[in-house]
């Protein structure tokens, strides 16, 4: 059974950018976006641009709620996309450790899993603008 937990409950930390060495700050997890998993690593590297330039809040959100600015190619302009932070994990026991299904984060870099979030939901809106038919993701 698939469980969907709140990033703030999976991620140890009350920053979205925990400032943890850089090396190896992504995995992939079942998605199979290896080039999304690649792009986020590379911008570890500047951790101060992912909080200046991406998100409009610095600090997990009781709420759970996040604002995200991205460049979109459809529109040819930054867009801003809200996004939850309900994260599917694998079934897991009450004593497990609780893991998400998809991006690794390897430390409490919970930015990983809402950017990677982010990307589904705009692939599944480009797919919905071809097919007529839109995924609706929290």
């Amino acid at each position: 059974h698939l469980m969907i937990l709140a990033g703030r409950v999976l991620m140890a930390s009350r920053f979205l950018v925990a400032h943890d060495p850089p090396v190896a700050i992504t995995l992939q997890g079942s998605l199979g976006d290896c080039w999304l998993m690649t792009a986020i690593a590379g911008m570890a590297e500047f951790p101060s641009v992912i909080e200046s330039e991406l998100f409009m809040q610095q600090e997990v959100q009781p709420s759970g709620q996040y604002e995200i600015s991205l460049y979109d190619p459809r529109v040819k302009e930054r867009v801003t996309v809200t996004i939850s932070d309900k994260i599917p994990c694998h079934p897991a026991k009450w004593f497990d450790e609780k893991r998400p299904m998809f991006a690794q984060p390897n430390g409490n870099e919970m930015y990983v899993l809402l950017l990677e979030k982010v990307g589904a939901r705009l692939r599944a809106e480009k797919s919905a603008n071809a097919s007529g038919f839109m995924w609706r993701l929290p």
